[in-house]
């Protein structure tokens, strides 16, 4: 049998009844300001106040199956609501909704009427054929990337350049945060992956959780995010001091094991509020992504430095970007890769848009034609020869 196999199945979260009454304890000291009312408030229409004047604002801290939500309303422990919202966009950890208490709902539980606008949403493209991106946390300020370090293995800077990607495209910021930091020598670690600042962690000898705390200030909603046994339950332990979280042992290459089936938000002392998530396989561009908020910090930095204004960075004559490449200042892999997350993102925003595909088709017909000029003049060697 292979070593790994009995890790392939996943430990479920159950909260044990100390964790859940530690928590419970968390929101019920916290009050609607502390969640972040005032601010979701204020990106709130009026008459979405008025129209369920039964209703409690709350908090989404947990989701579990079957569209159930926990909901805090400060002063008092979650409840626990269904969620009548929105058929085709559930709510998610983070979203505020407008809850009629539980003595107006069937069985004992309220009922999620209404979702508040987001001020931002982090969200991945479906597994499915559905145009509509599948939100995983949100009216989340910060977004950090989690990726863990092993022994003889690189960070997947592809994984985290898109993770990255998707952070920003919600209106987030976004760190990366590169767990097992104890396993590798300090010169080695980056200090910036994917054009997004690193910070290297370890729970072993506790470095870089000072300056992580630094990032988790009162009023601060984050979440991390990361592929499964990245090490991110084992980070909201560290930072909330007690096993809120199941963790389970690591594998024998270094990475952790796949323990988290819900996402939960968690109170912090510093007055943060922190979401941990289900680890993500897939990672694919949606059609709401902007495709200008998917560029590196490097290449916006160097962009007004082009000769022309709209330049695309594609070997027009004065561009910054080739010129920092040719210098060796700029990993040329990074512009690949940002060149790969832009094509994917315009290929999604063409499935919801006939008239963006019209367009990509378009331009596709106008290359291929100057393609095959080039090609009969002798520029571009006919490799079908």
């Amino acid at each position: 049998m292979h070593p790994d196999t009995a890790s392939r199945t996943p430990v479920r979260d159950h909260q044990t009844t100390h964790a859940k009454a530690t928590l419970d304890d968390a929101f019920a000291n916290l009050d609607l300001n502390d969640l972040g009312w005032p601010r979701a408030v204020r990106a709130a229409p009026a008459e979405l106040l008025t129209d369920h004047p039964d209703a409690h604002p709350a908090r989404v801290v947990r989701v579990d199956r079957g569209r159930m939500l926990l909901v805090a309303t400060g002063g008092s422990a979650p409840i626990h609501a269904r969620d009548r919202s929105d058929e085709t966009d559930p709510a998610v950890v983070g979203d505020w909704v407008l809850v009629e208490p539980p003595e107006l709902g069937a069985d004992g539980f309220g009922f999620a009427r209404a979702r508040l606008p987001r001020t931002s949403v982090l969200a991945r493209r479906r597994d499915t054929d559905s145009t509509v991106p599948q939100a995983l946390a949100a009216n989340v300020d910060l977004v950090l990337v989690v990726e863990a370090l092993a022994a003889g293995r690189q960070p997947n800077e592809g994984r985290v350049a898109r993770l990255v990607a998707l952070a920003r495209a919600s209106g987030a910021d976004a760190h990366v945060l590169l767990t097992h930091a104890d396993t590798w020598g300090d010169a080695l670690i980056p200090t910036e992956v994917a054009g997004a600042p690193a910070l290297a962690t370890s729970i072993v000898d506790g470095r870089g959780f000072g300056e992580l705390a630094d990032l988790l200030g009162a009023g601060v909603t984050a979440t991390l995010v990361g592929a499964s046994g990245s090490g991110k339950s084992s980070i909201v332990n560290a930072l909330h001091g007690g096993a809120l979280r199941a963790v389970a042992a690591t594998r024998g290459s270094g990475t952790g094991r796949h323990t988290t089936a819900t996402s939960q938000l968690v109170p912090l002392a510093s007055g943060a509020l922190l979401a941990d998530t289900p680890g993500i396989r897939a990672v694919g561009m949606h059609a709401d992504v902007d495709v200008a908020t998917l560029a590196p910090s490097a290449i916006t930095r160097l962009a007004p430095t082009c000769r022309f204004g709209d330049c695309l960075h594609d070997g027009e004559p004065g561009c910054a970007v080739q010129a920092a490449i040719d210098r060796g200042d700029l990993d040329p892999d990074s512009v690949t890769e940002w060149r790969k997350l832009e094509r994917e993102a315009l290929r999604e925003r063409a499935r919801a848009d006939a008239r963006l595909r019209r367009e990509l088709k378009s331009e596709q017909l106008v290359r291929a034609k100057g393609y095959t000029r080039a090609r009969r003049r002798g520029e571009i060697p006919d490799k079908r020869r």
